[in-house]
């Protein structure tokens, strides 16, 4: 039936849809980023753990990931994100700024855990994580990170945006924070 688009070019239709968002969204997150004042020092000491081969996770509040993606620009690390539109945009921006996207099941009974436990095994320096995302509730802490910590000897380390001057969007489960300019 010529009506019905085929699987193969539907996932092509996402696949573009999703990375011409990144490409847009990148663009923004750049031009919003030069009028920012940054101070970046603290991500010093993440990088001081990375070169002693600690392996890091470093957990971040989901309100504050679209902030994160410049402050951590030249950051050598891989995002977690899931695997659903949203998660391949997210994706999409994460490789435009240099950071290596993994996406995990979308489906919340997911073998989630097992695969970033299997990530971990492959000795990764740096890997980023929303403890709350990718869909809320907002700030409750997912037990992942912290079995990971316990048990595989992988340091967790938080990281955040801060900002005197922000424009908070209450209409997202997640309060996202935009700092303003100056």
């Amino acid at each position: 039936n010529p009506g019905k688009m085929s699987r193969r070019g539907k996932d092509m239709l996402v696949y573009l849809s999703a990375e011409g968002t990144a490409m847009v969204l990148s663009g923004l997150l750049l031009a919003w980023s030069s009028l920012l004042r940054k101070n970046t020092t603290q991500l010093a000491k993440l990088r001081r753990y990375v070169d002693d081969s600690h392996q890091v996770l470093a957990l971040f509040w989901h309100g504050n990931f679209f902030s994160l993606f410049m402050l951590a620009r030249g950051v050598n690390a891989i995002v977690l994100t899931n695997d659903s539109f949203r998660g391949r945009v997210i994706a999409g921006i994460c490789r435009r700024f240099g950071y290596s996207p993994v996406l995990l099941p979308a489906a919340v009974n997911s073998s989630g855990l097992s695969q970033v436990i299997q990530l971990f095994a492959r000795r990764p320096g740096l890997v980023a994580l929303a403890l709350d995302g990718p869909m809320g509730p907002y700030h409750r802490i997912r037990s992942g990170a912290i079995y990971l910590s316990a048990h595989k000897d992988v340091r967790l380390v938080p990281i955040g945006v801060a900002s005197q001057r922000k424009l908070t969007l209450t209409c997202r489960w997640d309060r996202q924070q935009i700092p303003l300019p100056g």
